[in-house]
């Protein structure tokens, strides 16, 4: 009967500390995926910095060639001077671009914002992830100090109920004469 406890005692060790090894593996695996999900969003956040500076100057480009034909096509029809109505249109082309230029910086930042708050999110994970596998390896631990003492402890109940020392003992052990 000693011969049956020992082994139960050594089962029960053997699936904690393996219970706690799956976990941790787990929550490792969970803090790698986090970390590269934020090194992701920390390129993309920069790559849409570089879109949007190549979008603008594009946009200045472009809006410049077409004021400056604007212009010209003033100066050729006579439409030029000052408080002429080509004047006005050159003057209100440049207010638009002006807009046009500052939402597509709002637009990018937005986004670049975005990137970096997913990435600060994913930061968090990481930092869960790792919280949760250092508190795995501690409550396993505990685990298997526990199922070393409920053993122990059964065989010290000397003045206990059957029935209390049947309810003491893991489920699986209630179920199952085999782990008995």
């Amino acid at each position: 009967m000693a011969g049956m406890a020992a082994a139960s005692t050594i089962i029960s060790v053997i699936s904690a500390v393996a219970s706690t090894a799956n976990s941790y593996a787990n929550y490792q695996a969970q803090v790698k995926a986090a970390n590269t999900n934020a090194e992701i969003s920390d390129n993309n956040a920069r790559m849409t910095g570089i879109a949007s500076s190549y979008a603008q100057d594009k946009k200045s480009q472009e809006g410049k060639q077409y004021i400056s034909g604007q212009y010209v096509s003033n100066l050729q029809s006579g439409a030029a001077g000052a408080g002429t109505t080509g004047d006005r249109a050159v003057a209100k082309s440049m207010y638009n671009l002006d807009k046009d230029l500052n939402m597509l910086a709002y637009n990018y930042s937005t986004k670049a914002t975005d990137f970096l708050n997913q990435s600060k999110m994913f930061r968090y994970e990481a930092d869960v992830a790792k919280a949760n596998a250092a508190n795995t390896l501690i409550s396993g631990g505990l685990n298997v100090g526990n199922s070393i003492l409920a053993k122990a402890n059964v065989k010290s109940d000397a003045g206990v109920s059957e029935l209390a020392k049947e309810y003491s003992k893991p489920m699986y052990s209630r179920n199952s004469k085999l782990w008995l």
